[in-house]
C-alpha cells in the first residue's frame, strides 16, 4: 500500500529545534526544493502499490533520497541512512523532523525494484544532470568549504 506525507504537526514533546531556521537561506536544497514538486511520482507508481498492506515510505521521500544519495556522492544507500541523522539540512529536506523515524536503507532498493527498471529511477541520473545544469549559478556561489563535510551537489553527477 503507497504511503503518503501526513500534513506536518508538531510533536507532543519538541526540542523547539525548527528545521527550517537551520537550514541557511542560500542552501541548494532550498532552490531544488522551490523548483521540484516531488508529488509528480505519486500518480507514476501507483499502478504498483496494492491496496492493503503495510504503509510504505511516501514515494517523494524516495525520489528526494536517492536525489540526496547521487548529489551528494553518498557511496551507499546504508551510509545515506545512517548520516541523515546528523544532517539537518537534509531532514529538512525530505520534511523529517529531528524525532522522525529514519527509514531503513533497504527502502531504496525495493522501491527500485518495485518501480522496475525502466521507472522513476531509470531516467534520475539524466534528471540530476539536467537539474544541476540549470541549478550551476547557484552551485558556483556556494564554496566548497561552506559545505558539510567538504562535498556537494557540484560533484557525484557523473558526465558534467
Amino acid at each position: 500500500m503507497m504511503g503518503y506525507d501526513p500534513p506536518p504537526n508538531d510533536p507532543l514533546f519538541s526540542f523547539y529545534v525548527q528545521l527550517e531556521t537551520r537550514v541557511r537561506k542560500d542552501h541548494p536544497l532550498r532552490k531544488i526544493k522551490e523548483l521540484i514538486d516531488f508529488d509528480f511520482i505519486y500518480d507514476e507508481v501507483r499502478k504498483t502499490y496494492g491496496e492493503k498492506g503495510n504503509v510504505s515510505v511516501p514515494p517523494p521521500v524516495i525520489l528526494k533520497l536517492m536525489l540526496l544519495l547521487i548529489l551528494y556522492n553518498v557511496r551507499s544507500e546504508r551510509e545515506l541512512m545512517e548520516t541523515l541523522p546528523e544532517r539537518l539540512d537534509w531532514l529538512w529536506f525530505l520534511g523529517f523532523t529531528i524525532e522522525s523515524p529514519i527509514p531503513d536503507h533497504s527502502v531504496l532498493s525495493k522501491a527500485r525494484k518495485r518501480w522496475g527498471e525502466d521507472g522513476p529511477f531509470h531516467d534520475l541520473a539524466k534528471d540530476i544532470a539536467d537539474l544541476h545544469q540549470r541549478l550551476s549559478f547557484l552551485l558556483r556561489k556556494t564554496s566548497a568549504g561552506s559545505r558539510p563535510y567538504g562535498s556537494g551537489l557540484s560533484i557525484g553527477v557523473r558526465g558534467l
